[in-house]
């Protein structure tokens, strides 16, 4: 009866332990959304607000549930796309915070294949977009309806580069504010 207790008890510490490093492993059932790169409507930066981190480059490790969020069906064919370099390193979002859109833009040395996904921090998919992008600098601009998206809310773009034969071969994300009627930029992070 001891040595059963003794199994039980042992069996349930590897669970608090196990456990907790299988969720981090694959990303949790939540990320942290919590810094943000602050930057007016002309791309200008303007500071950030949070801890420090690797948004808007290709800095970040992505975990297998994150990059799941990019096994979705597109149009766009990528038969005739090849690994293209993406200039600046980084993608350029703003503004941040934004009311209902936001640009982005990516310089890229050619043709390729964006995936777009913007989550919360449960990571609901709600916004998803993919599109070709052309060799050069690439603006597009993705929309925040109230419908969906709510004011002060804290989302994360999660984005991907395909090429054929090499899908995601970059990817990385950014923290996004929703912003609207605000009085002053510290009201957003309240």
């Amino acid at each position: 009866m001891k040595i059963m207790h003794l199994a039980a008890c042992l069996a349930a510490a590897l669970c608090l332990f196990i456990i907790p490093a299988a969720c981090k492993k694959e990303g949790g059932s939540t990320i942290h959304i919590q810094g943000f790169d602050i930057v007016d409507a002309s791309g200008n930066s303007m500071g950030h607000n949070g801890p420090a981190d690797n948004d808007w480059t290709f800095n970040n490790t992505l975990s297998d549930r994150e990059l799941s969020l990019f096994d979705f069906s597109t149009t766009v064919t990528i038969d005739n796309i090849n690994e293209a370099t993406i200039n600046w390193d980084r993608v350029n979002a703003y503004p941040n915070p934004c009311t209902y859109t936001q640009a982005y833009n990516i310089n890229v040395s050619d043709s390729v294949l964006l995936k777009v996904v913007v989550v919360n921090e449960q990571l609901q998919v709600l916004a998803k977009t993919a599109q070709k992008l052309q060799k050069g600098s690439n603006t597009f601009i993705m929309a925040y309806p109230d419908n969906t998206f709510s004011n002060k809310a804290s989302l994360r773009l999660y984005y991907s580069f395909s090429a054929k034969n090499n899908p995601n071969y970059k990817t990385g994300y950014g923290d996004i504010k929703i912003c609207r009627g605000a009085s002053s930029l510290s009201n957003c992070f309240e």
